[in-house]
């Protein structure tokens, strides 16, 4: 009998453990009998319901369901009884009358016992509502969403796509996640064609906000091609670890075609306005050429009265041509021919001779020991004019000017666009109406002018002129206060001045000169000034024909004892429409005249060739239109 009451003593015990165990366990457990009735709970169960455990054992589980889930509740009891246990979710009804979910794990005892364990998992449910909710309104935001929108991975994968951008790549959503980016966003560049580097590798690199180049091109699954413009920026988790990218971007292909179309009508208005500003410029130039050559004509009895007549065309010439170089330097670049100078002298000399005739005074600061730099004089000048003539209009009732220049040491991105070192800088002062802030950003854009009489070329050409000299120009003005242009120009590697002769040079010589251009009147023009010297021009009209003359005559010109029958150095034109030019022909010639004297010429001062002539096999070069002592000068400095 004691063994008995002892095994007994410790099965009430284990059954009291047990029942502790379940009393303070935090999952609701219960007891119920085959019609549902509970026959236990624990306090968890009576929490999680709000009835009280004794209110609880009277009710059947039927009553903790809501009256639409009813169905649903019999059918997993009835899988219960059938194949001995279930797990699934269940929304049930508490005292207060809100509901909530659980997660309802059960197993068949017996016939009519059933154990069941129950969880409440309402804030769980709620949270997943929460973010499908929040997945909805995304989706539903990116639809909306004008941009097309790509989000990747950090292995540069598609995670999301939305419809703009089915659109635009020609990728469904389906098709495009778990592809890699570029795959799905194929990017060219519209110029050359080649690929263009992925922002998502950019993005990676920065941990920024990047931006595509310009002139990106969208390839899409059908090969349809579209200007697109984008950003892309890094995706972080909440430990600030970058996870992916977003991509943005839209269509442009239309803007920038309307675009186009503006650019081109302001070209055309403004070519408008620039071509009526010139032919008036030109056909006051070519009215005063023609008056004085009809004045010279009547007065070719009177030696000295037909001279002056002569000096006023070549006066009025030169202005032609330093307008014609003012056009190609503004429209090509002109590229400077550059000689080593100090610039001091340049400057006033330009200055002086732009306030000629004016009520404007000047004053120089300008040192002895200022750098020497490599320039086109004519070209500096000229923008050294084009600043003092606009500062001149801007005082009408006269003043000063103040020029000064110093040696100046240029910091890295100090001034855009220099690079760091060593520059002369010149400052222009005047005391005029200055300039509004709002016009500032654009005076040196082509062809804009606050003048009523004017073509907006001057500084826009003097602009690219600095810029050619690998210099800069900028501005301060403070309106009714005045301005301040400032010039940049290099300091010279070289320590001497480059010395060149005057252009008053008296030349004879003897000989043959081959002339090689297509306009008649221009041979003409160039033989009879070489005849005056003393030469014997012959002509040719392209390239085939001086090749000719030569083959033709070589012979003579290398056996001739007589100085005057050998051919002693050739003109080239450049270009020759429909024929061999200057750059061809060269070339040929010196295969079988390699000492030869050639010399280039050209309207198209930009031309390299003009700049280097011997780089290319010349000896040296004229720019068109060139007076007689311009040619003189050059055989003088060439021919023994």
């Amino acid at each position: 009998m004691k063994e008995k009451d002892e095994a007994e003593g410790r099965i009430r015990a284990s059954e009291k453990r047990f029942r502790d165990y379940i009393e303070h366990s935090p999952i609701g457990v219960f007891i119920c009998n085959e019609t549902g009735d509970y026959l236990e709970v624990n306090n968890a169960a009576s929490i999680q319901t709000g009835y009280t455990q004794t209110e609880l054992l009277k009710m059947n589980i039927r009553d903790m369901v809501p009256p639409d889930k009813v169905t649903s509740a019999r059918q997993s009891f009835q899988q219960l009884n059938e194949k001995g246990s279930f797990t699934h979710t269940q929304l049930y009804q508490r005292k207060d009358g809100s509901k909530g979910y659980w997660s309802i794990s059960a197993v068949k005892l017996s016939d009519t016992r059933f154990l069941g364990f129950t969880t409440d998992i309402t804030e769980l449910k709620q949270a997943e509502a929460a973010i499908l909710s929040e997945r909805e309104r995304l989706a539903v935001t990116l639809r909306s969403i004008g941009d097309g929108v790509i989000t990747t991975d950090i292995e540069g994968n598609v995670t999301l796509i939305n419809k703009v951008a089915e659109n635009l790549t020609g990728w469904s959503l389906k098709e495009a996640v778990g592809k890699s980016l570029s795959e799905v966003f194929h990017i060219i560049h519209e110029n050359t064609g080649l690929p263009v580097r992925s922002p998502l590798e950019r993005v990676i690199e920065t941990g920024m906000v990047v931006e595509l180049e310009n002139h990106t091109l969208l390839l899409a699954k059908d090969g349809e091609r579209r200007i697109i413009a984008d950003s892309g920026a890094p995706i972080f988790d909440s430990s600030s670890s970058m996870i992916g990218m977003v991509l943005v971007f839209r269509d442009m292909t239309d803007e920038y075609r309307i675009q186009e179309q503006l650019q081109q009508t302001a070209k055309l208005d403004s070519l408008g306005v620039l071509a009526g500003g010139i032919a008036h410029d030109f056909n006051n130039l070519l009215s005063g050429i023609f008056g004085y050559a009809q004045l010279a004509k009547e007065s070719a009895d009177n030696g000295e009265e037909c001279g002056k007549y002569v000096d006023e065309i070549l006066h009025v010439f030169n202005r032609a041509k330093d307008l014609t170089q003012q056009l190609l330097t503004f429209s090509q670049g002109g590229k400077p021919v550059l000689k080593t100078q100090e610039i001091g002298n340049l400057i006033k000399d330009s200055t002086s001779f732009a306030l000629s005739g004016s009520n404007i005074r000047s004053s120089f600061t300008i040192p002895e020991t200022l750098w020497l730099c490599d320039i086109d004089e004519n070209q500096i000048g000229q923008v050294v004019d084009n600043i003092v003539l606009n500062a001149q209009q801007a005082m009408p009732l006269g003043g000063t000017i103040h020029i000064t220049a110093e040696n100046a040491y240029i910091r890295k991105d100090q001034i855009l666009p220099l690079v760091e070192g060593e520059y002369v800088h010149i400052a222009i002062t005047d005391t005029g109406i200055g300039i509004k802030e709002n016009l500032l950003p654009k005076i040196f854009d082509p062809f804009f002018t606050t003048k009523q009489k004017g073509n907006g070329l001057g500084l826009a050409t003097s602009y690219s002129i600095m810029r050619k000299h690998d210099g800069a120009i900028t501005v301060n003005s403070n309106h009714n206060e005045g301005s301040i242009f400032h010039l940049y120009i290099p300091r010279s590697s070289n320590h001497t001045i480059q010395e060149h002769s005057g252009k008053t040079v008296k030349h004879t010589g003897t000989g043959i000169i081959l002339i090689l251009d297509d306009e008649k009147i221009l041979r003409n023009i160039v033989g009879e000034m070489l005849r005056r010297m003393g030469y014997t021009p012959i002509e040719a009209a392209d390239g085939i024909e001086v090749m000719e003359i030569i083959q033709k005559q070589l012979e003579n010109f290398d056996q001739s004892g007589d100085p005057a029958q050998q051919l002693k150095a050739a003109v080239f034109d450049l270009t020759i429409p429909g024929g061999m030019g200057g750059k061809e022909t060269v070339q040929k010639v010196r295969e079988l005249l390699p000492d030869l004297p050639i010399f280039a010429a050209s309207g198209y001062s930009n031309d390299a060739i003009i700049s280097e002539p011997e780089d290319y096999g010349f000896t040296g070069s004229l720019v068109k239109p060139f007076k007689m002592e311009d040619l003189a000068q050059l055989l003088a400095e060439h021919l023994q």
